[in-house]
């Protein structure tokens, strides 16, 4: 085994890494909601939520695919098409993120992208548990 010339076996490891876990605060806007509950009753509302939130999801798993498959080019569009799915139902924190997920992929900023993509990931998730503890009785 070959080592750096400055670090040995016995070299004391210090202490272990900080766990980072990272927990996103998300905004969201009840308007949307309000007005979509508003035109078209409760049941048709509900089923336009999750609609919605599968055409997410979705979409999550194209991008996470599309990074995999370095098809970078693909990512700003689907960002974008969450950005304005969130905004119909109210999800603006997920809106925000999605849109800078395009900017960063825009810009080809690998490093920016990686981070705003796992930032757009649990804001997702976030979001998703939010929007379902409002329908909770």
């Amino acid at each position: 085994m070959t080592l750096h010339p400055h670090i040995s076996p016995s070299a004391p490891a210090g202490p272990p890494p900080t766990p980072l876990v990272p927990r996103e605060t998300v905004r969201f806007d009840p308007a949307p909601l309000l007005r979509l509950y508003g035109t078209r009753g409760e049941a048709e509302a509900e089923d336009a939520v999750c609609a919605v939130l599968e055409a997410i999801s979705h979409r999550l798993l194209r991008l996470d695919r599309d990074l995999s498959l370095r098809e970078i080019a693909a990512i700003p569009r689907l960002a974008t098409e969450i950005a304005g799915l969130g905004d119909g139902i109210g999800l603006s924190t997920l809106a925000t993120v999605a849109r800078a997920v395009a900017r960063c992929a825009e810009a080809g900023d690998g490093a920016a992208l990686g981070a705003t993509l796992a930032r757009l990931g649990r804001v997702a998730d976030r979001s998703i548990s939010e929007i379902w503890d409002i329908h909770a009785p």
